[in-house]
């Protein structure tokens, strides 16, 4: 985070992708050889590393205030639309077709194209003729603003709330289908589509509803609605019994709760990381970025680690409901929360 505060940010994302195309191209041209690939993955990790906040950091100097909203937003659903269509379908294809180093050698092209992507950006220099301080004291300044600052430490645990709501779907999502809904694991798409339906809906409301809600009410809507849809799925089984008898009755009732849960992600994560980067000045967002990245990665891994084992031990129902309990708390702490409104 300290570097991306300090260099031109264009830079940063430019010089990432080439890195991680490089990387990935060593790796397809070297199959059988784990200590090349070990090496390789951790360069990608550490280009990642540094592309992330750069990248959330860029948003702002792309779009105008008036865009961010919609910019974020956009930001959101590509990323998670990227990640369903590259693990869901483009991946198990390519690797099904050409096998895994031709599926190594598409990701290393992808990288590239990203690279002359991030060419045509403007240049993003730091705005602060401040000079350099020791690199430990500009991160002291970071986590003091997060720790002081009610309007950066909300969306920093909103953001890394939801992330962790979307691994412990992809944890859960396969279980659930086949066990409560009698579908195959190769069937859970019949959730994925509807939370991408749901994601797109969501993304396109904010252009309106974002005219007429604040950032605050945004994300207070999108918390009441991943409250009310985990529950649901908590209660999936007597919700089905209540349904008239045709087939597939879980399914009736998952798939409008699935597009729910969609929406509602897109109501909280672009608001957030809108409230995130207007709250921030523009030689800190990449410290603070990179704690964001750093938190987002321990939500995502956790529900991977321990949700799986956990519902094996007291059951989906009892996750979820402890899931929608945590939502719940998390809704209630952002109503009482001191600052009233974000744009206030």
């Amino acid at each position: 985070g300290i570097v991306v505060d300090r260099v031109d940010r264009r830079g940063v994302l430019i010089w990432s992708n080439v890195v991680r195309a490089v990387a990935f191209g060593v790796v397809a041209l070297a199959p059988g050889m784990p200590i090349v690939a070990y090496v390789m993955v951790l360069l990608v990790a550490t280009a990642t590393t540094l592309f992330i906040p750069a990248e959330a950091a860029m948003i702002p100097r792309v779009a105008g205030p008036r865009q961010l909203l919609a910019a974020n937003g956009l930001f959101t659903f590509t990323v998670q639309a990227a990640f369903a269509a590259g693990f869901a379908v483009v991946g198990p294809l390519a690797v099904g077709v050409g096998g895994p180093a031709a599926t190594i050698a598409l990701v290393a092209a992808l990288y590239v194209a990203a690279t002359l992507l991030c060419i045509t950006l403007p240049t993003a220099r730091p705005l602060s003729d401040e000079p350099r301080r020791h690199a430990i004291a500009e991160l002291r300044e970071g986590l003091t603003v997060i720790r002081t600052r009610h309007l950066v430490r909300w969306p920093l645990v909103l953001l890394a709330f939801t992330a962790s709501l979307i691994g412990v779907v992809g944890v859960l999502g396969p279980t659930l289908a086949v066990r409560t809904l009698g579908l195959r694991a190769s069937e859970f798409a019949y959730l994925v589509v509807p939370i991408a339906v749901g994601l797109v809906v969501g993304i396109a409301s904010l252009g309106i509803l974002g005219r007429i809600l604040s950032r605050r009410a945004l994300i207070l809507t999108g918390l009441s609605g991943l409250t009310v849809g985990i529950a649901a799925l908590a209660l999936l089984p007597q919700l089905t019994a209540l349904m008239p008898p045709v087939a597939r009755p879980a399914l009736l009732v998952a798939v409008p709760v699935a597009g729910i849960f969609g929406a509602s992600y897109a109501l909280v994560a672009a608001p957030a990381q809108t409230i995130l980067q207007e709250a921030l000045d523009d030689a800190m967002r990449g410290r603070v970025f990179a704690v964001l990245n750093s938190f987002v990665s321990t939500a995502s891994a956790l529900p991977i680690i321990l949700v799986g084992p956990l519902a094996d031990a007291v059951g989906i129902p009892a996750v979820l409901w402890a899931t929608a309990l945590a939502a719940a708390l998390l809704l209630v702490r952002s109503i009482l929360a001191p600052v009233p409104d974000p744009q206030g």
